[in-house]
């Protein structure tokens, strides 16, 4: 809590990614923090994908396999 980065600082990274099960269990926990979240879909696998900001300022990316229950 209260952990600031600057922008653009050396020793940062853009974002990290992992690869998840129970996307709706996933978006309802985010949403119970006041975590705004952006959706995408991969087309070519079919894959869900879940972006946010840590309270750091690293961006974090969720996957899910298609099929998990995402919307």
């Amino acid at each position: 809590p209260g952990e600031r980065r600057e922008p653009d600082s050396a020793g940062t990274f853009d974002h990290a990614a992992f690869a998840c099960t129970d996307q709706p269990g996933f978006e309802r926990r985010l949403a119970a923090h006041g975590v705004a979240c952006q959706r995408a879909q991969v087309p070519l696998t079919g894959q869900a994908q879940l972006f946010f900001t840590d309270p750091a300022g690293n961006g974090v990316e969720l996957n899910f396999d298609q099929g998990d229950g995402g919307a």
